[in-house]
């Protein structure tokens, strides 16, 4: 329903409100990104998330698409609700905490409140084929997939569309789109650009 919401931040919270069009939003974001928010200057795109249950509707907001596929990812593991979720996003080790997933590694996940043995055992099972694709595509530390201004552009925005139909995940057709933009010369097309992204998801072929 909410793709993301972008204006001024009203107040840090928790939940951060956004201001936008006269409307305050309370979106709920990693804690880690909410003190980032308190040094930013100007209007914010919080990529977002809602959970709706029978007598509430939550917003869930996150910096890049990226971390908002990581989120959704997680509260499909049985036994994982929003709250761990955001926790697992919001710890300072976040970054290794995904790596962890990735190698399939559950001992990382223990260090973040609210996971024991159990569930970072299933999470790690469930989630580890599609922690590849996380890391791959840029991972929570390294690269941040399609900023506000990246997913405004209609070339940027054109070859998205293409990727996904091409069966490439939102991540990280993001992300070997901001790459080509930020290190390659600007295409003149979205045909060329498509490509180069290709070749970024494809160094080999």
């Amino acid at each position: 329903m909410y793709a993301f919401v972008e204006g001024e931040i009203d107040s840090l919270g928790p939940p951060v409100v956004v201001s936008v069009a006269g409307v305050g939003y309370e979106v709920w974001v990693p804690e880690r990104h909410r003190h980032e928010l308190a040094a930013h200057v100007g209007p914010v795109r919080l990529y977002t998330h809602l959970q709706v249950r029978e007598d509430d509707m939550t917003l869930y907001g996150f910096p890049s698409p990226a971390r908002r596929e990581v989120f959704r990812a997680l509260i499909s593991v049985n036994g994982v609700g929003p709250k761990v979720a955001l926790a697992v996003l919001g710890d300072d080790a976040a970054d290794e905490v995904l790596r962890g997933i990735r190698r399939g590694d559950h001992e990382p996940l223990r260090s973040v409140k609210g996971i024991g043995k159990k569930t970072a055992e299933r999470i790690v099972i469930d989630l580890q084929e599609r922690a590849a694709a996380w890391i791959d595509s840029g991972p929570a530390s390294e690269t941040e997939p399609a900023s506000a201004g990246e997913v405004d552009d209609p070339l940027a925005a054109e070859a998205l569309l293409a990727l996904q139909a091409l069966g490439v995940s939102p991540d990280r057709a993001s992300a070997a789109i901001v790459a080509v933009l930020e290190h390659d010369e600007r295409p003149d097309d979205v045909e060329a650009l498509l490509r180069r992204a290709l070749r970024r998801l494809h160094p080999a072929g």
